[in-house]
């Protein structure tokens, strides 16, 4: 029997590229038997956030921003769109299982594993998630390395610097 809670994803999504939302759909595919409702809301794009929440049954909301970090949409954007009876959970990223999930696409031969994040030209330096998984993967395959795309260090600086011939890269 489903739970009775309704879960909303609230992802960025895109205006621009149609696929942007794809894995915060299929997230919330595999997540609908399991509570009585599912639905995802863009910060940019359809649907919205409001029209996301106006599908939603009746009862409390658990809000699960599909983001990598606790930053600036989840701290500062996402919280004025939702109702008070919304609780707003800890963004996906931010769960010790994403390592676990990196590691499983990472081929056995690979020479040097990179990790790709977004970093934040706005609140550069700041310890993110991303460095936890990185030391986590070191430990499992004796190598791992972060790049980012708006803050030093960047990736492009990351991956020029990887060792090896076969270098994973998991963004």
């Amino acid at each position: 029997m489903p739970h009775p809670l309704s879960v909303l994803i609230v992802a960025h999504g895109s205006s621009r590229y149609a696929d942007a939302a794809r894995p915060a759909m299929e997230h919330a595919g595999a997540l609908r038997h399991r509570f009585a409702a599912v639905e995802v809301g863009l910060l940019a794009g359809y649907p919205t956030v409001a029209d996301a929440l106006a599908r939603l049954p009746p009862g409390p909301v658990r809000v699960v921003p599909f983001f990598m970090e606790d930053g600036y949409f989840v701290r500062s954007v996402i919280p004025p769109l939702l109702p008070p009876h919304a609780a707003l959970g800890e963004p996906v990223g931010t769960h010790p299982s994403v390592a676990d999930i990196a590691a499983a696409l990472v081929p056995s031969d690979a020479s040097d594993l990179v990790l790709i994040a977004h970093g934040s030209a706005r609140n550069p330096g700041r310890r993110l998630a991303a460095h936890t998984h990185t030391e986590t993967l070191r430990h499992r395959f004796g190598s791992a390395r972060l790049g980012f795309l708006e803050e030093a260090p960047f990736a492009a600086d990351v991956l020029r610097a990887a060792r090896g011939d076969k270098v994973a890269v998991v963004g």
